[in-house]
């Protein structure tokens, strides 16, 4: 499958709080950014999602963090990444977990 495709697939993860945080002006993420090590894209998180670029990654990190923030856990993300990766490619489930791990501090 597509690089793209897992991307979009590991994104649709959140759509219901992504479309929330539009609506409410947040379009531009309300992580903050600076030295806090779980929010940078790290070897570890490059190894669990190949072909995603630092980019890509630092994009679902931020995702990741807004909804931390707003108050989604971290069981509630491992649920729905199981559900919309299970039909696809392993690196899917893998990606997520690592993100969700680091961004919830595991």
């Amino acid at each position: 499958m597509p690089r793209k495709v897992l991307l979009l697939k590991a994104l649709r993860v959140t759509a219901p709080l992504v479309w929330a945080l539009t609506a409410f002006g947040c379009s531009g993420g309300i992580a903050p950014q600076g030295s806090d090590g779980r929010l940078l894209v790290t070897d570890r998180l490059r190894t669990a999602c190949p072909g995603v670029t630092d980019g890509e990654i630092d994009s679902l990190i931020v995702l990741m963090e807004d909804l931390r923030v707003l108050g989604s856990t971290r069981d509630r993300q491992l649920d729905l990444a199981f559900e919309d990766c299970e039909e696809i490619a392993p690196p899917c489930l893998t990606c997520n977990i690592v993100i969700i791990d680091q961004v919830y501090g595991e």
